[in-house]
């Protein structure tokens, strides 16, 4: 029973006290695979969530690719993905913020498969 009251002490001070699941958050990931990188496919995916995601919240994805390895069928990329809740204070728009200066939600990388792309020598 307390751990239920700290929770809702806890939502009573945020903005809003619906948290986003976190696997709903982290689909940000796959949705910048699929829109950017058309036909990759997810080989694997770790999370680590360091903080709640709140449904009024504003939660910018980043993925950078650390590893390349070219595969007879295609390329494995190796990318670290972090999730950052954003602060729509720090502009008048909130799109040119500074991304490090925002709140660090989820972090973790992924495997994605590029089938039948090679690199260029």
């Amino acid at each position: 029973m307390s751990n239920i009251n700290k929770i809702d002490d806890h939502n009573k001070t945020s903005s809003s006290n619906v948290i986003v699941h976190g696997m709903l958050s982290a689909s940000l990931f796959s949705s910048i695979f699929g829109t950017l990188i058309p036909g990759s496919l997810y080989r694997s995916q770790n999370l680590i969530f360091h903080t709640p995601v709140y449904s009024n919240e504003y939660v910018v994805g980043k993925v950078q690719v650390t590893k390349i390895k070219d595969l007879r069928r295609g390329l494995l990329v190796t990318c670290d993905t972090t999730a950052y809740q954003r602060d729509l204070s720090t502009s008048a728009t909130g799109d040119n913020g500074d991304i490090e200066k925002s709140i660090k939600c989820i972090q973790g990388n992924a495997e994605v498969w590029l089938p039948g792309v090679k690199v260029s020598h």
